[in-house]
This record gives structure tokens, sequence and C-alpha cells, in this order.
């Protein structure tokens, strides 16, 4: 695995610096704003070693709270600013420590949030600035076990009063509103091993991750008394798990890891065993484990109101509240050639997975250099000259890019050239699940086993005497009945 997150490739950067009238030629380094870095260092005294996690941590909740003020324009799409974050880790290795470090700094940052926008009981509506405008209350959705109705909400039947009908009464669901969407154990939402209550699960989370601006973020489900049920889920996703089984299934055939900021890592036997005597050494002893939360929320809520006041003193338009030098797109295109490079030289298998994450983390890179600059000292001192993203935010956020998109590589490869399943093997028992995608299904989303079958073999990658064999190696990816099959959660798969 890499992990020196200030490990730069050969290649030189070449941008024009606004500051300077000479081109600038020279690799650069940057640290991350300074909040972002003592809030890392306070982090990894409680969870050793997990130096990207702990720093990711903290623009998961900065791009929560400022969603509402930023818009990120790219031609003719937009993006908001929140960070969905999924860490897949060896259990035991502190991913449960850096939750038990960041909710009670969510905690307190919600409690400031609600106090201040008086959402202290639940959203509210307002007037601002010629708008109407729902402010949500702040809290956060951390639950392991749920049903739809508990996920989304439901509606409640009244009896009739004299004779005359009665509305129903909407509940909202535990989803519904704005702060952190918590999943301490991933595994079991129903994305790597779906179960009946969860089947949509992939479903609701690939929804609310979608953009903020326009309307597809909404959830919206027809419930069988005839009402529509949406739930308006603003939330932001930090999410933690082992390495579960059939990962590189998931992420090969499904949609929803994509979508997220994916930090992999087997810890070696070694790290672990250094952990394990760190742990023996303390016996015995105690210490002060105390986090300084108020001061961590203090940073964040003070930067959620200068946001807040940039954003209204410009027409209340989110995309007016930072402005972008005209040199960030080329830096962003210089990132974009070294996370080529680094895949460059992969297997083809390994290159083509790893390179479906590429769009989704080319906006995350533009998502965290927007986080950076409003993050930045000047940027709390106030002042509107200091909400320009340039190239210094776009290295600052390869940083973090950088590393989740080298561990995923890096897993790619040794799950698949060392895990005892040779390449050529993985291509044989997947291409069921490539060649299904491109296949017309019938109104309940199904192919005949058959038609795939025969499908299959026209692609040569299998032979005739193989297909038994390799399908029995896939079958769990599909919902299958008697003879018809088809991807489980398809609309997830592929994209």
């Amino acid at each position: 695995m890499t992990d020196d997150i200030n490990e730069y490739i050969d290649d030189a950067y070449e941008f024009e610096d606004e500051n300077l009238e000479e081109p600038v030629t020279e690799i650069k380094r940057e640290n991350l704003p300074y909040a972002a870095q003592r809030w890392a260092k306070d982090c990894l005294n409680v969870s050793h070693g997990n130096d990207i996690p702990a720093e990711i941590s903290f623009f998961v909740l900065l791009g929560q709270v400022v969603k509402d003020f930023i818009r990120i324009p790219n031609g003719t799409n937009t993006e908001d600013t929140r960070i969905h974050f999924c860490w897949i880790q060896t259990s035991g290795t502190g991913k449960s420590t850096i939750w038990n470090f960041l909710k009670p700094i969510t905690d307190g940052v919600n409690e400031r949030i609600n106090a201040f926008e008086g959402t202290t009981q639940g959203a509210i509506t307002i007037e601002e600035e010629g708008r109407t405008m729902t402010v949500p209350k702040y809290d956060i959705f951390s639950i392991t076990e749920y049903t739809d109705a508990a996920l989304i909400g439901y509606y409640e039947k009244v009896e009739d009063v004299d004779g005359m009908p009665s509305p129903s009464i909407r509940h909202a669901g535990a989803l519904e509103g704005s702060g952190l969407a918590h999943w301490d154990e991933f595994e079991s939402s129903g994305i790597f091993a779906q179960t009946t209550h969860k089947q949509n699960a992939v479903v609701y989370l690939q929804t609310f991750m979608n953009t903020l601006e326009g309307e597809n973020w909404i959830i919206k489900k027809k419930l069988k008394e005839g009402d529509v049920m949406e739930c308006r889920c603003e939330r932001s996703v930090f999410a933690t798990t082992y390495v579960p089984k059939h990962l590189k299934d998931v992420i090969a055939e499904k949609g929803v890891l994509q979508r997220m900021l994916c930090y992999v890592r087997a810890v070696p036997s070694a790290d672990q065993d250094k952990m394990r005597r760190m742990q023996l050494s303390r016996a015995g002893k105690r210490e002060d484990n105390s986090i300084p939360s108020a001061i961590h929320a203090d940073t964040i809520f003070t930067i959620y109101k200068k946001v807040k006041e940039q954003f209204i003193a410009n027409g209340s338009n989110p995309f007016n509240t930072v402005k972008y030098s005209r040199y960030w797109a080329g830096a962003l295109e210089l990132e974009y050639d070294r996370m080529l490079n680094r895949s460059a030289d992969c297997p083809p298998y390994v290159r083509e997975t790893a390179e479906n994450f590429m769009t989704r983390m080319l906006k995350i890179l533009q998502k965290l250099s927007v986080l950076c600059c409003i993050a930045s000292p000047p940027t709390i001192n106030g002042g509107e000259e200091h909400y320009i993203v340039g190239p210094k935010h776009v290295r600052q956020a390869y940083k973090l890019t950088q590393q989740c998109y080298n561990t995923l590589v890096d897993w790619l490869e040794l799950s698949l050239k060392g895990g005892g399943v040779p390449l050529a093997q993985q291509k044989k028992e997947l291409i069921w699940a490539k060649v299904i995608k491109g296949m017309e299904t019938d109104a309940e989303g199904y192919v005949l086993k058959s038609a795939l079958t025969s499908e299959v073999l026209k692609t040569k990658v299998v032979g005739k005497s193989q297909a038994y064999t390799y399908f029995n190696k896939v079958k769990h990816l599909f919902d299958i009945d008697r003879n018809r099959l088809k991807l489980k959660q398809a609309k997830g798969f592929g994209k």
C-alpha cells in the first residue's frame, strides 16, 4: 500500500500562478488547511495510523454543513459540497475509534447550528432575501437495523370524523433531514449482502447521494395505501466496514461505492501486531482520553457562519458564494493525468475496474478543493477575496483523493493477482454480469438463463464446457426465478 501522502510522481507541475507574471514549473507540496491538520492530529491521538480517514472525516462534516450555500458548476452539471465516505479496513484497526472522535464534535456542531437557525425542535420555513427556504434540523442518522418505513417514513391513516374524510398524518423517516448518516457496520446495510427487509437500501443510497441541485436526490416511494412518500435526505454518509466477502463483485458491478470516496486497506499482520502490543503496553494504566470536541465544533460552526454570510452577501445564490481561479481547471487536469498514470501499467481488468471510479473521484476532487478553500484561516477571519478556489486548493485536496485511488488500485491488484484467483478466471466469472447489462429484459427485469448463457458463449471468454462451472461461481450476483434471472439491485449495477 502507498502510505506516504507526500509521495509525488516525477512529472512537474506546469501552470501560471495568478500571483506571478512568469509561469511556474515545479513540484509543489501543499499541507491541508490548518483546521484540518489540527483535527487530524487530535484524531490520531486516539486512532493510530489512520491518517487519511482522520483527515477525510473533517471534510465529510464540513461539506455537510455548507451544502446549502455552495453549488459547484461544471458545464451543464452541478455538484453540491457533500462528501460520502466509505472506509473499508481490517477489523479492530481503529475505525470505530475515529467515529468516537467524530460523533461528539458532530453533536456539538448540530447543537450550534440548530440553536443559531432556530431548528432545535425541527425544520422551519423562513423568508430570506425574497426566497422561501426550509431550514432542516441537523442530527445524526445511526441505525443498524431498520425497515423501509423507518428509513423514509410513512403515512398514518386517520379515522374519519362525522363522516368527513381526515387527511393522513405524515411521519418522516430517520433518513430525512440534514447531518451525517453513519453506518458502523456498512456490510449489513444491504450493499454487500442483500436481505429482504433491506432490499431497497441500494436505491435509497444512490438517490440521496445525487446532487442536491434539482430533485433527483429526493427519495420517492408509492405506498400501497395510495400516497406517495417523499423523503428529503440531504445527509452525508460516513460508513465503515471490514473487508467483506464478495467485495470485488460489489466494486465491479454495483454503482454505490463509485459515488463515494472509498478508502480500502487490508492492514498487514505486522501492523496489527504493533497495534496489539501497543494496547498491551497500556494495560493497567489510566490515560486521559478527552477529546477537544468544543474547539473543533466551534471551528466548523465559525466556518458555517462565515460561508452563510458570504452566501447572503452574494444574493443568496449558491453559485456565487465562491469564485474559481482561471487556473483551477488546468490544475484539476494535471491531477487527472497523475491518476491515469497510477493505473496505466495495471492489468486490463484492474485498470478498467479502477477507472470506473475515476469520474466520481474527479468530482470529489473538485468538492474537496472548494472545501480546502473555505477552510483556510483567512476565510474564518473574513474577506471576500479569500473565497477563490485555485491550484493550491486542488493540490491540497489531491493528497486525499490520490491516497484513496491508490489504495483502491493496490487492493484490486493484490486481490485479483495474489488472492489465489488468476486474472483470467476473474474475467470468466464476471462476464455473466457484464453481458446481462446489455440484454433486453422482461417487464420484471428478468432474462432467460438460456438466453444469457447463449450470449456469454458468443463472447468466447467462456467455453461451452465451462459455462456451468463459472456460472455457479457468480450466481450469488443474481436473483433467480426458476429459468429466469436478473442482477441483484439491477439499477445500481455498472453505473
